[in-house]
């Protein structure tokens, strides 16, 4: 920008469903924009008034940029202060009159003008292209794929990822119009050793379940688990050991019994009742590998990772699993396992142990939450299961082939311990599995 001749650089942005690749645009162009005008299609059954759900994504993009980047101003053309209306989506001659209306806004006088193509349909994108080459402006689009800016003039430029750093996950739900109600980001040290140590160890999800055993503890009861010489092999009774001294303060004790091994759990711990009992030493497995990557020097590393988080769904409506809200607003309950933010990816680990891990009800959960996160949430469901991939029963293999055609990458136990390089990629992992099924990846 030049300071000098109080020229200021304004971004007129196409908004379409996704609002991720706006919010980029804004933090990776150079110079960075002051202001960011938007321009929202119409609703095709209510010509003349905006589409609800272009709102939504306007308000989101809006919502994030003010958390990252509070000195960008965000307008939106179709309200009263744009004092323009909705833009007819197939209406080229239509989209340039508009685009040529914002660039001689007096209130926008000596502006560096950038268009951002990569939203809207590609009727607008066009219009925009040949309005941005009329007047003498740059045109910029969103590569997300190769990871790039493609510029109007001159050779595609990678992103800088430092930039996108600066979307976490609070900026990333921001987008997208969600809020969060709650979340936790910590553990205790003694239940995130003792969950890297089951996680870690191919005999760890099989030791778990067979402490588990059939019984569900109830409150203030002691639970005793005798394992005979057979029952662990030599693998599970090593791990055994060594997760009980990672938990030497909390209320459990192994001791030896002749040849057999007693274990003792004290319930009246509730951490560690949902530890076992709750599947929860698998999130906080999962939680610790993604804290591993986030601390990674190389440039795609993810962010802080947050657990636990629960979801708040403003005025979204949805279809697929849903849940009836007081208020009449259909949307799904649910809190996202682990979660944290890629650059501009999302990545979202939904942990389920036991034989309903892939029970059709997790599966659309995710999907229905991973779709209204956008097409750059990556989804994976993480389970204590063996052989999933590779199984030859009918009613197993249906589950997988229904999670992977909804973009679902799934993790089974013998896959636990490289869980860092499977979320160093997911898509490629995902893509992998299709294959391996035969299906379009």
């Amino acid at each position: 920008m030049n300071g000098e001749s109080g020229e200021r650089p304004v971004m007129l942005s196409l908004i379409s469903e996704q609002a991720i690749p706006n919010v980029m645009a804004a933090l990776l162009v150079e110079p960075r924009p002051q202001v960011v005008v938007c321009l929202l299609p119409e609703d095709k059954k209510r010509l003349g008034k905006v589409d609800r759900e272009f709102v939504r994504v306007f308000n989101g993009i809006r919502d994030a940029l003010t958390r990252i980047a509070p000195d960008i101003q965000v307008l939106n053309w179709a309200s009263a202060e744009g004092a323009g209306r909705a833009i007819p989506p197939y209406d080229g001659q239509e989209v340039m009159r508009t685009c040529r209306a914002v660039r001689e806004d007096p209130q926008f006088a000596g502006a560096i003008w950038m268009y951002n193509f990569t939203g809207g349909t590609k009727v607008m994108a066009q219009a925009a292209v040949d309005d941005a080459r009329a007047g003498g402006c740059q045109a910029v689009y969103v590569d997300t794929e190769w990871r790039r800016l493609i510029w109007g003039q001159g050779d595609p430029v990678d992103f800088e990822e430092d930039r996108l750093r600066r979307i976490g996950v609070a900026e990333y739900l921001a987008a997208y119009g969600v809020g969060v109600r709650r979340y936790e980001d910590s553990l205790g040290k003694d239940l995130r050793e003792a969950a890297r140590l089951l996680g870690e160890n191919a005999a760890g999800p099989s030791l778990v379940r067979k402490i588990r055993g059939a019984e569900v503890p109830c409150k203030d009861i002691e639970v005793v688990r005798c394992f005979g010489p057979s029952d662990l092999t030599v693998l599970e009774r090593e791990v055994l050991l060594k997760v009980v001294d990672a938990l030497h303060r909390r209320d459990i004790r192994v001791q030896e019994v002749d040849e057999d091994i007693e274990m003792v759990l004290w319930t009246t711990d509730e951490e560690l009742r949902s530890f076992f009992w709750g599947g929860r030493w698998l999130e906080s497995y999962t939680f610790e590998v993604v804290r591993g990557l986030s601390q990674k020097t190389q440039p795609l590393r993810y962010g802080k990772p947050w657990r636990n988080v629960l979801l708040e769904w403003a005025g979204i409506e949805y279809s697929g699993l849903q849940e009836q809200s007081t208020d009449d607003m259909v949307r799904p309950a649910n809190e996202l396992d682990v979660a944290a933010t890629r650059g501009a990816r999302l990545l979202v680990c939904e942990c389920k142990t036991g034989l309903r891990a892939l029970e059709a009800d997790h599966l659309y959960k995710l999907q229905v939450i991973g779709h209204k996160l956008g097409t750059f949430a990556d989804k994976v469901l993480i389970t204590d299961q063996h052989g999933l991939l590779g199984c030859q029963n009918r009613s197993v293999r249906s589950q997988v082939v229904r999670a992977l055609t909804l973009n679902i990458a799934v993790v089974q136990a013998s896959q636990l311990p490289v869980l860092d390089e499977i979320l160093d990629d997911p898509d490629m992992e995902l893509r992998r599995q299709k294959r391996c099924f035969e299906l379009a990846a």
